[in-house]
């Protein structure tokens, strides 16, 4: 069955009803991703009446020796010294061991600098004991949702359950994300 939705908003709290069985609770907490994910982690907070605050998480691009050649994602770095690499595709494009270590540190460098630009001086959230809800907009790329599981799952967080209104399969099958319809 399709249903048709007005606008992203009213299906982001669609998602959201999808989740109602967390609302209310204290121990829940959603995170965005940013910058899609921001907004689809406040409609899903403000439905469930929880707190809400972001996760970064940076993609590592294959370095381009081509200027007509596409992006190409070879895996994604999040808080806590957070790594996840796509071996199948570091293989593919041929991704020098050098490379690969240069990306990841300027990644690293830039997921600490809009870290210190959107954080300011608040500290991250203590997810210790607590249910995570991970939003995005998008999933494209396992490793992207694969790092902020993971970085999620570091800071302490019992459960994390990943929301988001579009997923490519391939991509949700790479971070063992299961689709609820």
């Amino acid at each position: 069955m399709t249903t048709r939705l007005k606008n992203r908003d009213e299906g982001w709290r669609l998602l959201a009803r999808l989740l109602a069985h967390y609302a209310g609770r204290k121990d829940v907490v959603v995170l965005g991703i940013p910058s899609g994910g921001v907004r689809v982690a406040v409609a899903i907070a403000e439905e469930l009446e929880c707190a809400v605050d972001l996760l970064m998480v940076r993609t590592l691009n294959a370095p381009q020796h081509d200027p007509w050649q596409r992006e190409v994602i070879i895996g994604a770095v999040a808080p806590g010294g957070v790594c996840v690499l796509d071996s199948g595709t570091l293989t593919s494009a041929k991704v020098h061991p050098q490379e690969l270590e240069q990306v990841v540190a300027i990644e690293q460098q830039e997921l600490e600098r809009l870290q210190r630009l959107y954080r300011g001086d608040r500290s991250f959230p203590d997810l210790r004991g607590r249910t995570v809800v991970l939003a995005t907009d998008a999933i494209l790329v396992g490793s992207s949702i694969e790092a902020g599981i993971r970085a999620a799952r570091a800071k302490g967080a019992v459960r994390v359950v990943v929301a988001t209104p579009v997923g490519l399969a391939s991509a949700c099958e790479h971070g063992n994300v299961s689709r609820t319809s």
